[in-house]
Order: structure tokens, then sequence, then C-alpha cells
């Protein structure tokens, strides 16, 4: 095997020379590379609904002998992908050096999150946010930063809006919720224990829960009306890396500038009555 290989700009460059059935196995491998490591051959033929035989064919078609070579060849390329700032960067490296790949890292996180959208999904999690008459933002660790985030941007325009500050006050808030109330959760792996038993909670108490996760399938979001996919990926010994972070703030902001366009006139008279009371506490220079 040439040391050059690298199996998803292989899948990425060959998709004119692919089958209809094999452009599925391609477009599903690209979208969602860290979770296919995961599957067997017979639950990725299932996920892309081709046969077996399709996905052996696929990875013959890569020059590989078979499934086994190919999750071999996949685990590189996404643990390159992944650790592609370290590679590129050294004790040598010029801050211009790293100012540009930072910027490259941010850039590539804002496109690919924009690329794993759903419209259709966005537009119902929106409709679920509009209806709500009280919406909770949720995560833990590094995803509770970007819930709270959520929180600060939105309640700039409507006092429905809110964040707890860790999960047992998220599972306090959550048992008071009602059929009225929506759930914001923010988990990457959407396998968290306590995120899972949170949304169980909000789940019987009857309110909408949207996920914005990496994975679209995950305890988290068979309990979920509405999942908002991250396209990030983060290697397995990146947790709450930036990039992934940028990607949901992104989400975020596709979340919070829908709802201003349904509710502008409320918004814009909102947001002109926050302002003005943060200005109010900033001090003139003399």
């Amino acid at each position: 095997m040439n040391f050059s290989f690298d199996v998803l700009s292989q899948i990425a460059s060959g998709t004119n020379l692919f089958s209809e059935s094999e452009n599925r196995l391609a477009q599903y491998i690209l979208t969602n590379a860290a979770s296919v490591l995961n599957l067997s051959i017979e639950d990725l033929a299932r996920e892309c609904n081709v046969s077996v035989a399709t996905v052996s064919r696929f990875c013959r078609r890569l020059s590989l002998n078979g499934y086994r070579e190919f999750r071999t060849e996949l685990v590189k390329s996404v643990t390159s992908a992944s650790n592609n700032l370290t590679q590129k960067l050294t004790s040598e490296s010029s801050i211009d050096d790293i100012i540009s790949k930072i910027d490259a890292v941010q850039c590539d996180a804002i496109h690919k999150a924009a690329l794993a959208l759903d419209p259709k999904m966005v537009t119902l999690a929106s409709d679920y946010i509009q209806k709500a008459a009280d919406v909770h933002f949720m995560g833990c660790g590094n995803s509770q930063l970007v819930a709270q985030m959520a929180k600060h941007q939105f309640m700039n325009v409507s006092r429905k809006f809110h964040c707890e500050s860790d999960p047992t006050f998220h599972a306090l808030a959550t048992s008071l919720m009602t059929p009225q109330s929506a759930a914001v959760i923010f988990s990457y792996s959407g396998s968290t224990r306590d995120i899972v038993e949170i949304a169980h909670i909000a789940r019987e108490r009857g309110a909408k829960i949207i996920a914005v996760t990496r994975y679209e399938t995950s305890p988290l979001t068979e309990l979920c009306d509405a999942v908002i996919i991250c396209g990030v990926s983060e290697g397995p010994f990146q947790s709450g890396s930036s990039a992934v972070m940028m990607a949901n703030l992104y989400i975020i902001d596709v979340l919070y500038t829908e709802y201003c366009c349904r509710n502008l006139e409320e918004s814009t008279q909102n947001k002109e009555k926050t302002s003005a009371a943060v200005l109010g506490k900033i001090q003139p220079l003399r």
C-alpha cells in the first residue's frame, strides 16, 4: 500500500466513477467517517440501504482487499485528519504559520457544519423553538459551554430561553417541563449518561427534544424529535476541540437568525432594549 494513500481522499475524488448505490455509500462514509469505524459490514450496508456485496465491491474499487482493510485505512485517514494540526506545526513554526493553520481549521469546520445541515431538520427544530413557551439549552462538559453561549445569544431577543449551570440543575429544570417546553441538547457523542437521563425526563414530561450532535444514531437521538448533525469530527485525543465548538456556534447562529426572522418586530425591539441595558454599564473614557 502506498503510504500516501488516503481512503477518504480517494472516495471524495472518485465519486464520478461509482455506481448509484456506491455513491450512496461514498456520501455516507464522507459524512460519517468516524462513526463508520464502529460499524460492521452488515451495519454499513443497512445504513446505506445497499447489499453487503455492494460494500465489498466498493472496497475492491478502492484497490483494497476487503472491508477489514477498508476499516484499517479509514482509521488512518480519520486519525490523520484529526491530527492534521499537530502534524503540520512544529516547535519551529512561526506565528504566521500558526495563524494560517488555525484559520484553515476553523474555516473548514464551518464549511463541514454547513454541508451537514439538513434544511428540513433545521426548519423542524425552529418550529419547536418557535412554539415553545420555554426553551432550555443543555450540555455536559464542553457542550455545557456551548449551551451557555446559545442562551446568551437567544436571551437578547426573548426571556423564554434558559440554561442551567450543570447536569444537576438541568435535571431540576427538566423535571418541571411541560408539553409546551423544548430542550435543545448539545452532545457530541449522544451517549453521555447524564445527558441521556435528562432526555428521558424531558420525554416523560412531553417536552420537545432537539439534539445537536455528531452521530445520527445514539441513545440520545433515539429520544429526540429533531436531530441536527454537526459535521465536524474529532480524534480520540481531541475531546472538546475548538473546531467542533466552532461548528456548534455556527449552528446556534443559524437557529438564532431563523428565530429572529420569524419574530422580526419583537426581536428587533428586544434587541434594542437589551443592547441599551448593556451599553448603560459601559463607562465612557475620560
